[in-house]
């Protein structure tokens, strides 16, 4: 019969085999699986115990293969959603995009963050969203224009001695869907 403590070492040598396992997983073929989630359990006097998020609670999937000549092909699918519940938030996905970047810059096609949100979430330690980012409702930047923009087009220039340019064009594809319009960004 085994002793408690060699089962004991032989159950957390098996999580970790397991963990080390998962994590070498995680990057392979130029795919990285990331993600985040934010729950709280949140009392405050005379109320009752609750389930809070400070944060968007996500997980995507983003990556890029060499295509030769210096230029990859990337793309990206970020989905966020209620930790407590499982429940995806609308869109499904926030951020579904796929490119080309190389030594001309940066092209990408679909849905995500416009120029304004990107640059402004770069100085958020909040990233672009939770209680204190310029993404949240309680703050004056949450103007639809400047958070996502959809069907469109993102060009971004490679850094010219410290200087760059990022560009969006949303395409009206169909003016029977809420929220649908044309649109130009540039930072």
């Amino acid at each position: 019969m085994k002793s408690p403590h060699k089962s004991a070492r032989l159950v957390a040598a098996l999580i970790a085999a397991s963990a080390a396992q998962a994590a070498s997983a995680q990057t392979t073929g130029g795919v990285t699986l990331y993600g985040r989630i934010d729950l709280n359990l949140t009392k405050i006097t005379g109320g009752p115990l609750e389930m809070t998020r400070a944060s968007n609670s996500r997980w995507g999937l983003r990556g890029s293969e060499g295509l030769g000549n210096k230029v990859n092909a990337i793309f990206q699918l970020e989905s966020a959603f209620e930790a407590d519940t499982g429940t995806p938030q609308t869109p499904y996905f926030r951020e579904s995009w796929v490119g080309v970047s190389g030594a001309l810059g940066t092209l990408r096609l679909g849905r995500s963050l416009g120029p304004a949100q990107r640059v402004a979430s770069n100085f958020d330690p909040h990233g672009t969203d939770g209680i204190g980012s310029f993404g949240s409702t309680s703050l004056l930047m949450r103007h639809s224009a400047l958070v996502y923009q959809q069907n469109a087009l993102f060009y971004e220039t490679p850094n010219f001695g410290g200087f760059r340019a990022f560009v969006a064009h949303q395409l009206d594809e169909s003016a029977s869907i809420s929220g649908d319009v044309t649109a130009v960004s540039l930072r």
